[in-house]
């Protein structure tokens, strides 16, 4: 029953967590890998950096602590329109829909042999081994079939390095309990020709995005200054340091988006130079290597400091690490709109 189950799925081969991407963006890739359309470019201004006013809060996990939610800066990008422009994808979200509307939406979109990424709890997901009957909380998951008794079948990239699941069973019953009422559509579409004057005109947007100062706040590296003389003028709240929910602290998990911004960034730059023959932009690449490693020493010593209590003492060398790469990072934008 299961092998012909497994006839009407859509075949997209799930992608491997690798730590550099949310759930939701590795299974956007496998969709694009699917349609043979690319993602690369989707992260072309996805370099930035923002330290937001005292109080801010974002939504879902980063409603938690201080420091995590206001260093947190998902809007500041925009990747899916980008897929969009230059890779002919279209991902549509749609949040507050109800267990039926959902339900005629996966069943409209699988006839058009489509899949529908779906939010999900955590607790419901029997594949997610350390989270399944344990632990809340919120994980997007690709539906890629759907079987007469409203079962769902699946594609998950599993968080810590776990291979990923191709077609994990769902059942109805889980599906209406877990179900965190939001889908996003898959619709190709046209897409513009990308060209080297295309790329290089996002790219230099968005490094000059990272030396301005938008409105009436801080440029990002100037806000990284800002961020280092917090640390190393006040104590770190524990709420932003404690593990929660099966993964690490709020803060941690807000440096780890940054990290995974600069990569995937670099990414791009590496992408472009090699699609348009550009070594300049192959140069540019790898000269994010260092404020990367950079951002990685911050999240191990703010991590080794947690573990042996010894915040307060480091609080001078964490914030010398953050100017350190605010120069470093501004250095990085006037060269590249050289």
């Amino acid at each position: 029953m299961k092998k012909e189950m497994h006839k009407h799925l859509l075949h997209i081969e799930p992608l491997m967590d690798d730590g550099m991407n949310s759930c939701s963006h590795f299974l956007i890739a496998s969709v694009a890998n699917w349609l043979n359309c690319g993602y690369e470019l989707m992260y072309a201004d996805s370099w930035g950096f923002r330290f937001a006013p005292e109080g801010t809060k974002g939504h879902g996990i980063w409603q938690r602590g201080d420091l995590g939610p206001r260093i947190h800066y998902e809007y500041v990008a925009q990747p899916l329109p980008l897929l969009e422009r230059f890779h002919g994808l279209q991902v549509k979200e749609v949040r507050d829909s109800t267990l039926d509307e959902t339900l005629a939406v996966l069943k409209r979109e699988l006839e058009k042999q489509l899949p529908v990424l779906i939010m999900m709890d955590t607790y419901f997901l029997p594949w997610l081994d350390k989270f399944y009957q344990q632990i809340h909380s919120s994980h997007a998951i690709l539906v890629i079939g759907m079987d007469e008794n409203g079962d769902l079948f699946c594609n998950d990239t599993r968080p810590f390095f776990q291979s990923p699941t191709f077609g994990g069973r769902l059942t109805r019953d889980y599906f209406t309990k877990g179900y965190h009422n939001t889908y996003s559509t898959f619709t190709p579409v046209p897409a513009e020709a990308s060209s080297l004057s295309a790329c290089a005109r996002i790219v230099k947007h968005t490094a000059l995005k990272m030396i301005s100062k938008p409105d009436s706040s801080a440029s990002p590296v100037n806000a990284m200054r800002e961020f280092g003389k917090h640390i190393e003028h006040n104590p770190v709240a524990l709420i932003d340091l404690e593990d929660f929910d099966g993964g690490n602290g709020i803060l941690f998990r807000g440096i780890r988006n940054i990290i995974r911004d600069r990569i995937n960034f670099s990414k791009t730059l590496a992408y472009i130079g090699h699609t348009f023959g550009s070594p300049e932009y192959i140069e540019m690449a790898d000269t994010f290597k260092l404020p990367i490693e950079n951002w990685d020493h911050f999240k191990a010593v703010l991590y080794k400091s947690y573990l042996s209590d010894t915040i307060n003492e480091k609080r001078e060398k964490l914030a010398s690490i953050l100017y350190e790469n605010a120069d470093m990072e501004e250095r990085l934008a006037h060269s590249i709109l050289k």
